[in-house]
């Protein structure tokens, strides 16, 4: 009879415990990658791609990035034939951001994380209006695209 409360309660209680909430929406992919211009004189910079996994059916809009502490302005690039179609669950979406060397963002206004974290970059999302954090832990290097 013991067992049984002890399996019941265990069972019951678990959850709660557990405290781990999967997200609706997954990084699948974080990459960097180094350019520069062709032109003489030209710029140079790294662009930053995140490639998520949409994981539900509730409306999704993704609001902020920040790599590091700055906040970046970034594209929305979604996996599909339609321009203007809307996000729905098992989409692939590509977040971008193409930070030129020695040029700051002037036409963004800048806004602090609202959180501290430990990673490369930190993605605000709204699920149903509701606010959720990504943290993408690092990115993978791709080689470098200049011509040697």
């Amino acid at each position: 009879m013991k067992s049984i409360c002890v399996y019941l309660f265990l069972w019951i209680s678990l959850p709660s415990f557990a405290g781990v909430k999967c997200l609706p929406v997954k990084v699948s992919e974080a990459t960097e990658l180094h350019w520069v211009s062709g032109a003489p004189g030209g710029r140079s910079g790294t662009k930053f791609s995140i490639k998520l996994l949409i994981k539900t059916s509730d409306k999704v809009e993704f609001v902020n990035v920040w790599l590091g502490s700055q906040n970046v302005p970034f594209n929305l690039e979604l996996f599909s034939q339609e321009t203007q179609q809307p996000i729905k669950e098992g989409d692939s979406v590509l977040l971008t951001y193409n930070q030129i060397s020695n040029e700051a963002d002037t036409d963004f206004q800048q806004k602090r994380a609202p959180m501290e974290y430990k990673g490369a970059a930190l993605i605000e999302c709204l699920i149903n209006g509701k606010a959720q954090y990504l943290i993408v832990k690092s990115f993978r290097k791709l080689e470098d695209s200049r011509s040697e």
